[in-house]
């Protein structure tokens, strides 16, 4: 007499043909938690019970080898995880870095940027895993990328002002993006919110925190050009830029010239 399949052992084998289902017409069995197949069986739920008894190991081997078969993943985080590190890889064998903008996607959709920025913020609140951080080390992300960017930036005023003496950029296209980082740094001081590691290395350059006058800073590059051109400061022939000298000698002798202009003027020679 053939031996009776318990009704529980039916109902498994019937869902787990909408399984089968799922997986023939997605490629895949990552089910949403509230998909519902045609015929009202909540598909979604069914497969996480199952993640759930496995986890608990209270799940059959054959079982296990029959989702499987179909493409069950148990741990959709770190499935997840991988997925984003192979794309981090692939990347970083083509650009032998990880330093991907936020809005980056690769070809096939994935959201490279996004991931590694939340991959950061994890590092941040000391909540990554340490295997994931070592994998991430070995690519070496750069955790802090802010910081990075700001050293980027900074160098590359430390080296205007080496060569200049000052950091009084003249308004030109290819100056705009340090000269808008210059003055994020202005408005960073301005509401206190700028280490002061990053403060005095701007000091160290010259930096000066308050220019407010747009008009003085024009007349300001035309002395410094005139000093570049002819190395003194006794201007004839250009009545404005004569009187704006003058009176900035006057303003100094009477102490009401600022102390950022005074280095400002000082730096010309």
């Amino acid at each position: 007499m053939q031996k009776k399949i318990p009704k529980r052992e039916l109902e498994w084998k019937y869902h787990y043909s909408d399984a089968q289902h799922y997986y023939l017409k997605n490629k895949n069995l990552n089910v949403p938690l509230r998909y519902v197949c045609p015929d009202g069986f909540r598909l979604g739920y069914w497969i996480g019970l199952q993640r759930k008894k496995y986890r608990k190991g209270t799940l059959d081997d054959n079982k296990i080898i029959l989702l499987e078969s179909i493409g069950m993943i148990w741990n959709i985080p770190e499935y997840e995880w991988q997925l984003g590190y192979a794309k981090a890889l692939e990347y970083y064998n083509e650009f032998g870095n990880l330093e991907v903008n936020y809005n980056y996607i690769c070809e096939d959709g994935y959201k490279l940027g996004r991931w590694l920025a939340w991959q950061r913020q994890l590092n941040l609140k000391n909540k990554i895993d340490k295997v994931h951080k070592d994998a991430l080390d070995n690519l070496g992300i750069i955790w802090n990328i802010t910081d990075t960017r700001w050293d980027r930036q900074f160098n590359d005023a430390k080296n205007y002002y080496l060569k200049n003496g000052n950091l009084s950029l003249p308004e030109i296209p290819e100056n705009q993006k340090l000269i808008g980082w210059l003055n994020h740094q202005r408005n960073l001081f301005k509401q206190n919110k700028l280490p002061q590691d990053k403060i005095a290395l701007l000091e160290s350059i010259g930096m000066v925190w308050e220019v407010k006058n747009s008009a003085w800073e024009k007349q300001f590059n035309s002395a410094k050009n005139f000093y570049k051109k002819y190395g003194h400061l006794n201007v004839t022939g250009n009545h404005q830029l004569m009187t704006w000298i003058t009176n900035q000698r006057f303003l100094y002798k009477q102490d009401r010239l600022s102390q950022d202009k005074i280095k400002l003027l000082e730096s010309i020679g």
